[in-house]
C-alpha cells in the first residue's frame, strides 16, 4: 500500500511540471587549459523552478576555431587559446557562460642573452597546451621594461620579436598574450619573460692587480720610519710600523710580545672608505690606545684600542654638543688618561657657512663631550684671535693644560671642569731673574698625574725645563737648565723626566731628569750600539721601572728601537730589516703620475708611502721608505703624489728626501741631481725642492723658498735654472704678470716643447690661466671671463700636459664639466657633456681623466651610472661601467687616479661597495 502511494505521489509532481524556463550552465570551471576537457553540465528548471532532469540542451560555442563542444552531450573541448562563449538552449530558453581557454606555459626562446649595443636579436614566443605541445597561430604583444619593470629607453622591440639595442642595461623581454577581457577572475594576459643584458663592445680586459682585501700573512720586514714612539709606566710602547713598506699599522711592543693593533688598507667606519694609515698615537697606563687615522674618502677618524677592540669614537662631519662640521682632527702624544678621557683638537662651524673656528674637545670615557676652550671665546692675557697650539694634555683628573699663541704671543694654561681657562705662564712673564722668551716646540708634556712640563727660553738666553706638581699647578716649580734642548719625551711619576739635550755634562743626549739629579742615558756620538756610535734619537718613552725605550739613527740602520737603564748599554729590541710576525694586507694611497710607458707605480704602506712597480708579474719594490743614501740622508716619497712623480720615460723623481734636494731613481741607478742650497740666475739661493715635474726632454719644473723669505717656480733645461715666477712680499722682487702682482700657483705643467701652464692667483684675488713660452707668460682663459660652446667657464681644473698639447676640465654653467685641449692658441672640446658614448648614454659631465702622448683620453663620464671610457681617434671606447661586475666579481662605487700608456694601457684606482680598495688594469682586446 505504501509503495503505490508512492507512486502516485511521483506521477503527480512530473504531470504538474511546466515547460523549461531556464538553463543554468554549470561547467567544473571556467578556466581550462588548452589541450584539454571537461564536461558541462545544465540544468533545465520550469517557472516554478521545478527541474525538469529529462531535458537535453542543444550545445553550442561561438569560437570553434578554438573549441568544440557536443551538441548534446556537453563535452567542451579546448583547442586554442581565448575567451569562449558556451550556450546551452532548449527551445526558446538560452543561456550562456564564458570559458577562458589558457596555455599550460609561454615560452619565450632565447631564454636569456647577452647582447651588445646595436645588435638585433629575433625572439620568438611559444604557447603550449596541456601535453607541452606548441599552439599554432598564436599572436603575441612584445614589449620590454627594464630590470624592475619600469620603462626603458634602452632598447625597443617590432611586433614580430625584432629587438633592437640602443643602450647598455639589463631588460626584460615580455611576450604577451593579451585576453582583452575584464571579467572578474579571468586573466588578462598570458606572457613569458626573457632576460637580457645589453652590453658596450668589448674594448678592453679588466683585470685587479692588488687590492686592500687581501690580508697578508707575513712575516714583514720592518722599515725605517721616523714617527713617534710612545709608552707607559707598565713599559709597553707603541708606534705606527712600516711593514716592508707596503703595509702599515699600532704596533704594540709588550715584553717580548709584538702586536698589531690595527691596519692601514682595513675599511673606514663609513662605506666606500678605507685608511691609509695611523699617524698620530697616544697611550695611558692601562695599555689602552688612542689613535688617529687618516681616511681614503672620509678625513679623520679617532680609534679607542682596548682589549675589547677597537672603536671609531670620532669621524670628520660628525658634530659634537653644539657644534656641526668637524674637520682636521688632532691628537698628540699625552691626550689620554688612565680613565679612558681624551681631550683632541679640531676644527667645526656652528652653523652652515658660518665662521669656522677651532676647539678643544675633552671627552669622557662615559658622559658627554665639552669644549675646553674655542677661537670663538676669550682667554686672559691673550689677544683675540688666538690660535690653539699642538701642545695640550689630559690629567687623570680630567684637567686640561694647553698652550695658545695670539700676535707672537703665547701663553700656558689650566682648565678644570666648570671653571674657565687659568693662565699659567706667558710670554714676557718674569721667571727666575728674567722673563720668558720662547717657549719650545715638543718642550710639553702632562702625565696622568696631573704633572707638567714645559720647556723655555728666558730673555738672558737660559733654557729651562719647569715641572709643575700635579698637585698643585700654582706651586712654585721645579726647574732644570739646560745649554740645548730637543724634546720632552715623557714624565714618570717614579722614574722622572725623560728629555733630549744637553745639561752640561757629557754631552748631547737623552737623560732622566727626578729631583736634583740627572742621568745620561743615551748621548749622541757617545754611546754605542754594536761599537758603533748613536748618530740621532728621535723618539723615546720611559717606564715606571726606569726602562728606556728609544727610536735612534746609527751607521748600521736608520731605524732601530733600543732599551736602556741607567748605567747599562743599550739593548736592540726591533730595527729596520727584522721580520715582524703579524698579518697585514698593503695600504694602497696613489698611482704614481707622469708616465707614458712600461708597467705602473704605486705608492703603498702610508703616507710617506713606498713606491712599488706593479703588474701582472705583482709587486716590485722601486723606492722603499726610509730608503739611505749615507748614514744621515734618508729617502722619503712625501704624502701624495706631489712630492714624487714620474717623466714620460719612466725616471721617478722624489723631493722628500731629508735635506738630498731632488732625486732621480732611473732602473736601479738613484742619483742627487739638485740638492739645496744652490745659487738662482739672481744670486738667491734656493732651499729644498718640491713638487718636481719632468718632461721627455728632461725639463724639470718645480718649486722652492729661498733665503731672500719668497717662493719660486723653477724650469731647468740642461743644468741651467730660470725663475719663472715669484711670490714675494718686496715690490721689487714680485713677479708681475698683466699688470699684476702674482701671490701663487697652481696646476703647473711642462709639456714635451717645454712650455709651462699654470693658474695663477693675483693680489687682487683674480686668477687666470696661463701659458708660459718664448720668456712671457700669455693669457689662455680665467673663470667667469670667458665661454666655452657658448657658456661661461665658471670653473677650470686638471690642468695637464701631454706630447704638445695642455687638456684641462672646463666647468660650464648650467652644462657641467667638459674636457677641453689647449692648441694653437684655442681651446676646444675633446669630450662635450652631449657626446654620444658606446654605451648609449651622453657623456653628461667629465670627471678625472688621463691623456698619453698620441692624445688619446681615459676618462671617467658620469652619467646616470659613472662609465669609463677611452677616446681615440674620434671614437669612444668602453672600458668599463660603475654597475657592472668586473671579472673578479667586484662591484666598483667609486674610481680614480687614471693612467694612459702610449701603449693603450690603462691604470686606475677603484673602491668596491664592500670597501676593498684596488688597482685594476685594462689592456686593449686585439
Amino acid at each position: 500500500m505504501r509503495h503505490t502511494l508512492l507512486f502516485c505521489l511521483a506521477a503527480v509532481a512530473a504531470f504538474a511540471q511546466g515547460p523549461a524556463a531556464t538553463v543554468q550552465i554549470l561547467p567544473p570551471s571556467f578556466r581550462i587549459l588548452a589541450g584539454d576537457r571537461m564536461q558541462i553540465r545544465a540544468v533545465v528548471r520550469d517557472a516554478s523552478g521545478v527541474e525538469r532532469p529529462n531535458d537535453i540542451p542543444q550545445w553550442s560555442v561561438n569560437n570553434a576555431s578554438i573549441s568544440a563542444i557536443e551538441q548534446f552531450n556537453g563535452e567542451f573541448r579546448a583547442n586554442n587559446l581565448g575567451i569562449v562563449q558556451v550556450t546551452a538552449r532548449i527551445g526558446s530558453t538560452v543561456n550562456s557562460v564564458f570559458i577562458q581557454i589558457l596555455p599550460k606555459k609561454v615560452v619565450v626562446t632565447p631564454a636569456n642573452a647577452i647582447l651588445t649595443v646595436g645588435q638585433q636579436m629575433q625572439f620568438r614566443g611559444q604557447a603550449l597546451d596541456k601535453n607541452d605541445q606548441p599552439l599554432p597561430n598564436i599572436n603575441f604583444r612584445w614589449f620590454t621594461s627594464s630590470g624592475n619593470g619600469f620603462t626603458t629607453n634602452t632598447s625597443s622591440i617590432n611586433a614580430s620579436g625584432m629587438l633592437n639595442t640602443v643602450a647598455v642595461g639589463n631588460i626584460l623581454v615580455r611576450a604577451s598574450y593579451d585576453y582583452n577581457t575584464g571579467v572578474p577572475g579571468f586573466e588578462r594576459q598570458a606572457q613569458s619573460v626573457s632576460t637580457v643584458q645589453i652590453r658596450p663592445p668589448q674594448s678592453y680586459r679588466l683585470s685587479k692587480l692588488l687590492s686592500t682585501g687581501d690580508m697578508r700573512p707575513g712575516p714583514f720586514r720592518l722599515r725605517p720610519r721616523n714617527l713617534p714612539l710612545v709608552g707607559n709606566e707598565a713599559g709597553q710602547a707603541v708606534f705606527n710600523a712600516s711593514l716592508d713598506g707596503m703595509a702599515n699599522g699600532p704596533l704594540m711592543l709588550d715584553g717580548g710580545n709584538q702586536t698589531l693593533l690595527l691596519w692601514g688598507g682595513m675599511p673606514g667606519p663609513l662605506p666606500q672608505t678605507s685608511i691609509i694609515e695611523f699617524s698620530q698615537l697616544a697611550i695611558n697606563n692601562r695599555g689602552d690606545v688612542l689613535a688617529l687615522a687618516s681616511v681614503l674618502f672620509s678625513g679623520g677618524v679617532i680609534y679607542k684600542i682596548n682589549r675589547d677592540g677597537a672603536d671609531a669614537v670620532f669621524a670628520e662631519q660628525m658634530p659634537l654638543p653644539g657644534t656641526e662640521f668637524l674637520s682636521s682632527p688632532f691628537l698628540n702624544r699625552n691626550c689620554l688618561n688612565d680613565s679612558g678621557d681624551f681631550v683632541f683638537r679640531a676644527n667645526y662651524r656652528v652653523a652652515n657657512q658660518g665662521p669656522v673656528y677651532t676647539a678643544l674637545f675633552r671627552v669622557p670615557e662615559r658622559g658627554f663631550p665639552d669644549e675646553v676652550i674655542s677661537t670663538r671665546m676669550t682667554l686672559p692675557d691673550l689677544a683675540s684671535p688666538f690660535t690653539l697650539d699642538n701642545d695640550f694634555g689630559a690629567a687623570g683628573n680630567g684637567v686640561v693644560y694647553f698652550t695658545a699663541t695670539a700676535s707672537g704671543r703665547r701663553a700656558l694654561y689650566v682648565s678644570r671642569y666648570g671653571d674657565p681657562p687659568k693662565k699659567l705662564l706667558a710670554l714676557g712673564d718674569p721667571l727666575m731673574n728674567s722673563t720668558v722668551a720662547q717657549f719650545y716646540g715638543n718642550g710639553f708634556w702632562v702625565n696622568n698625574d696631573g704633572d707638567l712640563v714645559v720647556a723655555l727660553r728666558l730673555q738672558n738666553n737660559t733654557i729651562h725645563l719647569l715641572r709643575y706638581p700635579g698637585a698643585d699647578p700654582a706651586a712654585a716649580p721645579q726647574t732644570l737648565q739646560l745649554r740645548s734642548f730637543g724634546a720632552i719625551f715623557g714624565v714618570s711619576p717614579s722614574a722622572g723626566v725623560l728629555f733630549n739635550g744637553d745639561v752640561g755634562r757629557g754631552g748631547y743626549g737623552v737623560h732622566l731628569w727626578k729631583g736634583s739629579d740627572t742621568t745620561p742615558l743615551i748621548l749622541q756620538s757617545v754611546t754605542r750600539l754594536r761599537g758603533k756610535p748613536v748618530i740621532q734619537v728621535s723618539w723615546a718613552t720611559v717606564s715606571g721601572s726606569g726602562e728606556v725605550k728609544a727610536t735612534v739613527l746609527t751607521e748600521d740602520n736608520p731605524f732601530e728601537i733600543v732599551s736602556i737603564r741607567a748605567g747599562e748599554d743599550p739593548v736592540s729590541i726591533l730595527a729596520s730589516g727584522d721580520p715582524v710576525s703579524v698579518q697585514a694586507p698593503v695600504s694602497i694611497s696613489n698611482l704614481l703620475p707622469g708616465d707614458k710607458m712600461g708597467p705602473a707605480h704605486v705608492l703603498l704602506g702610508g703616507r710617506n708611502s713606498s713606491i712599488f712597480e706593479i703588474s701582472e708579474r705583482g709587486l716590485k719594490p722601486a723606492i722603499l721608505m726610509g730608503e739611505r743614501f749615507n748614514p744621515t740622508t734618508q729617502l722619503y716619497t712625501g704624502s701624495g703624489t706631489g712630492d714624487s712623480r714620474k717623466s714620460g720615460l719612466g725616471d721617478i723623481f722624489v723631493t722628500q728626501t731629508s735635506g738630498a734636494g731632488i732625486v732621480r731613481v732611473r732602473g736601479d741607478s738613484v742619483e742627487v741631481i739638485q740638492r739645496p742650497g744652490f745659487a738662482l740666475e739672481d744670486g738667491a739661493t734656493a732651499n729644498a725642492p718640491a713638487n718636481v715635474v719632468a718632461n721627455v726632454r728632461g725639463d724639470l719644473l718645480w718649486q722652492a723658498s729661498t733665503n731672500r723669505g719668497d717662493s719660486r717656480l723653477v724650469l731647468t733645461q740642461n743644468g741651467k735654472h730660470t725663475t719663472l715666477l715669484t711670490n714675494s712680499a718686496l715690490p721689487q722682487m714680485e713677479t708681475v704678470v698683466d699688470g699684476k702682482a702674482v701671490t701663487g700657483w697652481g696646476d703647473q705643467v711642462v709639456d714635451d716643447a717645454g712650455r709651462v701652464m699654470a693658474t695663477l692667483r693675483f693680489r687682487d684675488t683674480t686668477t687666470g690661466v696661463y701659458l708660459w713660452e718664448s720668456g712671457q707668460w700669455r693669457w689662455t682663459a680665467a673663470v667667469n671671463e670667458i665661454r666655452h660652446t657658448g657658456a661661461v667657464v665658471i670653473a677650470i681644473s686638471q690642468i695637464k700636459a701631454a706630447a704638445d698639447n695642455f687638456y684641462a676640465i672646463f666647468n660650464l654653467q648650467g652644462i657641467g664639466n667638459t674636457l677641453v685641449r689647449y692648441r694653437g692658441g684655442l681651446w676646444e672640446t675633446v669630450i662635450g657633456v652631449t657626446d654620444p658614448l658606446v654605451t648609449g648614454h651622453q657623456a653628461n659631465s667629465i670627471g678625472a681623466y688621463d691623456v698619453n702622448r698620441n692624445g688619446d683620453v681615459f676618462a671617467q663620464c658620469n652619467t646616470n651610472t659613472q662609465v669609463l671610457v677611452v677616446k681615440k681617434g674620434g671614437k669612444t671606447y668602453y672600458v668599463h661601467m660603475l654597475s657592472e661586475l668586473t671579472a673578479d666579481g667586484d662591484l666598483l662605487a667609486r674610481t680614480g687616479d687614471f693612467d694612459i700608456r702610449d701603449d693603450g694601457t690603462l691604470y686606475f684606482l677603484g673602491m668596491t661597495v664592500l670597501d676593498d680598495y684596488a688597482v685594476y688594469m685594462a689592456k686593449p682586446i686585439p
